[in-house]
C-alpha cells in the first residue's frame, strides 16, 4: 500500500502526527500496542510439544522486553518520545 494511501486511510498528516487527544481517544478504542501471549494449556506430558510451546514463551517475553524500548513520533506536530506500546494502531 501506498504511504499517501495508508495516511489517509489512518486519518493522519504525517508532517503533524495525531493530536494527543485523538492518540488517547485512539487508544481507549484499540487499546495498547503490545503482544499477548498465548493461553495456558495443560498439555498430555508430550515433551517435544513442552519444548516448542516454552521456546515460543520465551520468544515472547523477548519481544516484550524490545516492545518496551521508547519510540520517537509526532503529537500535536512536535516530536515526541514515547513506550512503543502507546504507538497508536488500528487493528
Amino acid at each position: 500500500m501506498p504511504l499517501e494511501e495508508l495516511f489517509t486511510r489512518l486519518k493522519v498528516d504525517p508532517q503533524i502526527g495525531l493530536s494527543q487527544e485523538e492518540a488517547t481517544k485512539r487508544n481507549a478504542i484499540y487499546g495498547a500496542n503490545i503482544l499477548t501471549k498465548p493461553k495456558k494449556k495443560k498439555s498430555g506430558g508430550c515433551f517435544v510439544f513442552l519444548s516448542k510451546k516454552a521456546k515460543q514463551e520465551k520468544m515472547i517475553e523477548d519481544i516484550e522486553r524490545y516492545v518496551k524500548v521508547p519510540v520517537v513520533t509526532k503529537r500535536d506536530g512536535n516530536q515526541v518520545v514515547i513506550a512503543a506500546s502507546d504507538v497508536i494502531y488500528e487493528k
